[in-house]
C-alpha cells in the first residue's frame, strides 16, 4: 500500500488518494513510523510543487512528522527531517540537538547530518564548530563543492 501510495503522490492529481492509502496504513500498522514519515514527505512535495504562500502544507507535514518521531524519537530520518525543519525555522539549537542525535545513532548519511548541522553552527556564529563539521563531512565525501564553499567562509570568518 506504501509504494501504491507513493506512485500516486507523485502524480499530482492523484495526491488526495495517496495521502489516503498512508492514512490506511497507519491503521494496518499503528506501532510504525513509516507512513506518518511518507506523509510529512508527501507535504512536504506538494509545498514544493504548489504556491508556497500556502503553509497549511507545512504544518501538516511537521504535524506527521511529530506522529512518526513519538513512534521512533531516535530514528536517524526523522532527526535529520526535523533537523531540517528547524533550520528553516532558524532553531538553530534544535537543528543542532536534533543532527547529534542523529549522528550518533546513524551508520550512514552523516555527511550530509554533519553538512546540515555545520550551518546551524555558522549561522550561530560559532564557526570554529562550523568548520570542524564541514571538514568531517568532507571525510565522507570529498567532492562536496558547497561543503568546500561552506568550510572556507567558516575558516575566514
Amino acid at each position: 500500500m506504501i509504494c501504491e501510495g507513493i506512485l500516486k503522490i507523485l502524480n499530482l492529481q492523484e495526491f488526495e488518494l495517496g495521502l489516503s492509502l498512508f492514512e490506511k496504513t497507519t491503521a494496518l500498522y499503528p506501532g510504525k513510523m513509516e507512513p506518518y514519515f511518507y506523509i510529512f514527505a508527501s507535504y512536504v512535495f506538494l509545498y514544493n510543487q504548489k504556491d508556497k504562500s500556502d503553509s497549511s502544507y507545512i504544518e501538516s507535514a511537521i504535524k506527521h512528522l511529530e506522529k512518526a518521531e513519538i513512534l521512533a524519537p531516535t530514528n536517524s530520518s526523522i532527526l535529520y527531517c526535523k533537523s531540517l525543519m528547524a533550520l528553516i525555522f532558524e532553531e538553530n539549537v534544535t537543528c543542532i540537538q536534533d543532527l547529534t542525535q542523529a549522528i550518533e545513532g546513524s551508520d550512514e548519511g552523516k555527511a550530509e547530518y554533519y553538512f546540515l548541522r555545520g550551518v546551524a553552527f555558522a549561522d550561530l556564529s560559532l564557526y570554529p564548530q562550523a568548520y570542524s563539521d564541514f571538514s568531517l563531512a568532507l571525510s565522507f565525501n570529498s567532492k562536496w563543492q558547497e561543503c568546500y564553499y561552506n568550510r572556507v567562509f567558516s575558516k575566514i570568518l
